[in-house]
Parts: C-alpha cells; sequence; structure tokens
C-alpha cells in the first residue's frame, strides 16, 4: 500500500536472479549467520573449559541439522516459484 502495487514478473526483466544462483545468494545470509553462531558457541565452551568442550560435537552437529534445513527450505521455496514471486503466481498458489 505504501510503495504501491507489486512489478509482474514480466516488468521485472533482467533483475531476475536465474535458478542457478537463487539459492546460494538467499542462503548467504543464513550461512553468514551460521557462521557467526558457531565462532561465539566454541567461545563460550572455551571459557566454560573442558567440560564445555565436550559438547562441541553434539553442537556441531546440530548446526549442520539446522544449515541442512535451511538450505531445503530455500530450495522449496525456489522451486514453488519459478516464474519469481510475482502477484499472479502467489494468487494461483494461495487458490489451490
Amino acid at each position: 500500500m505504501i510503495f504501491g502495487s507489486p512489478f509482474s514478473t514480466t516488468q521485472t526483466g533482467a533483475q531476475r536472479v536465474p535458478k542457478t544462483l537463487a539459492l546460494p545468494v538467499f542462503a548467504s545470509d543464513a550461512l553468514s549467520s551460521v557462521a557467526y553462531g558457531t565462532q561465539e558457541i566454541l567461545l563460550q565452551l572455551t571459557l566454560a573449559g573442558a567440560a564445555g568442550m565436550t559438547l562441541t560435537a553434539p553442537i556441531s552437529l546440530a548446526i549442520v541439522v539446522v544449515l541442512v534445513l535451511v538450505t531445503l527450505s530455500y530450495q522449496q521455496t525456489v522451486y514453488a516459484y519459478p516464474s519469481g514471486a510475482d502477484r499472479t503466481s502467489w494468487q494461483r498458489k494461495t487458490s489451490l
């Protein structure tokens, strides 16, 4: 309402991201967050001492699982909207 109606896919032209680049581009934010979070967790475990360091492997495994889930989520979004997320494709998806 503030910015007007959304552009249709045909109006966006060269600003669309190809499918082969969409996943790495949109997942980069989550990847950087995961990398920063891992560093901070390891710092806290180091400060906790030897007892905290025994938790490194389980926490690392949990982070890998979250990373895989985020990647699959973005991949599903890319496949769900192969022509972009313009208003008409969104309306078709919600009317099914």
